[in-house]
C-alpha cells in the first residue's frame, strides 16, 4: 500500500525530501497521508515525530546501557552505584557544557520557525499582521530544510558523544577489572607465600622431632650398654667371690 501511495505522491514526496532529505520515501509518504497531502504539515509532523523518536531512542539507550551495566559479569552494588554516578555525571555535563555550533543553529532556526508559526496563527485567527512580516512565510520551506539539516547534525554529534561516553565507561570498567585482577594476583601470591612458609615450618618441626628421636634412641642404647657392662662386671665379681670361698673351704678341710 505504501508503495502505491509513494507512486501517487511522487511530486509531493520530492518536495518534502527537498526540505528533509534524511527521511525515507515511505516515512514521507505516510506523513503526507496523515496530513491530507499538505507538504508543510507533513514536514511539521516529521519534525515533531523526529523529536519524539529521538527522546524515545535516548531513553531506550539509557535503559539498555543500565541493563548492560547490571549484566556485566555480576558486578557488585558498588559498581552499579558507580554506573549510576557516571550516568548522572553525563547528564550534568550535558546541561552544563556550552552548546555546540550545530545546537546553536537548531536554536536559531527553531526561533525563526516559531516566529513564522505565530504569524500563521494570527492569520488563521483573522488577526491583523504587519505586511512587512508576511515575506517571512515564504521562507518557511528554507527554514525547515536548514532546521532538518541542523537537527541531523545534532543527532550525529549526540551519537558521537554517547559513543565516546560508552568507550570511556568501557575503559573505566576495563581498568577496574585489571585492578581487581592485580589485587587477586597479589592475594594469590600472599596465600602461596603463607603456604610455603607453613610447609617450611612443618618441615623444620619434623626434622627437629626426628633429631630428638635419634638422640633419644642413642641415649637409650648407651644406657643399655652401660647397664650390660655393669651386669657383666657384677657377674665377674660374684664368680670371683665364689671361687675364693671354694678355695677357703678346701684349705679348711685340709
Amino acid at each position: 500500500e505504501l508503495g502505491s501511495q509513494s507512486r501517487d505522491l511522487t511530486g509531493l514526496v520530492r518536495q518534502v525530501k527537498d526540505i528533509l532529505p534524511q527521511y525515507s520515501d515511505d516515512m514521507v509518504c505516510e506523513a503526507l497521508v496523515q496530513t491530507d497531502e499538505d507538504v508543510m504539515r507533513a514536514v511539521d509532523l516529521l519534525l515533531n515525530s523526529a523529536l519524539s523518536t529521538k527522546a524515545a531512542r535516548k531513553k531506550k539507550e539509557r535503559k539498555q546501557s543500565a541493563q548492560e551495566s547490571e549484566e556485566a559479569a555480576g558486578a557488585p552494588e558498588a559498581a552499579d552505584d558507580d554506573g549510576a554516578k557516571a550516568q548522572a555525571a553525563a547528564e550534568a555535563e550535558k546541561e552544563q557544557r556550552p552548546k555546540t555550533p550545530a545546537e546553536k543553529e537548531v536554536a536559531k532556526w527553531r526561533k525563526k520557525l516559531r516566529e513564522i508559526e505565530r504569524i500563521e496563527e494570527r492569520l488563521s485567527s483573522g488577526e491583523k499582521v504587519d505586511p512587512l512580516q508576511l515575506p517571512k512565510l515564504e521562507k518557511k520551506g528554507e527554514i525547515l530544510h536548514e532546521l532538518g539539516n541542523a537537527e541531523a547534525l545534532v543527532q550525529e554529534e549526540e551519537r558521537q558523544r554517547e559513543e565516546e561516553r560508552r568507550r570511556e565507561e568501557e575503559e573505566r570498567r576495563r581498568q577496574e577489572e585489571e585492578q581487581r585482577r592485580q589485587e587477586e594476583e597479589l592475594r594469590r601470591q600472599e596465600e602461596e607465600r603463607r603456604r610455603k612458609e607453613e610447609a617450611e615450618r612443618r618441615a623444620r618441626e619434623e626434622a627437629a622431632r626426628q633429631e630428638a628421636l635419634r638422640l633419644e634412641q642413642e641415649r637409650r642404647a648407651e644406657a643399655a650398654r652401660i647397664e650390660q657392662e655393669r651386669q657383666a662386671e657384677f657377674a665377674r665379681q660374684r664368680q670371683a667371690m665364689q671361687q675364693q670361698q671354694q678355695m677357703q673351704q678346701q684349705l679348711q678341710q685340709q
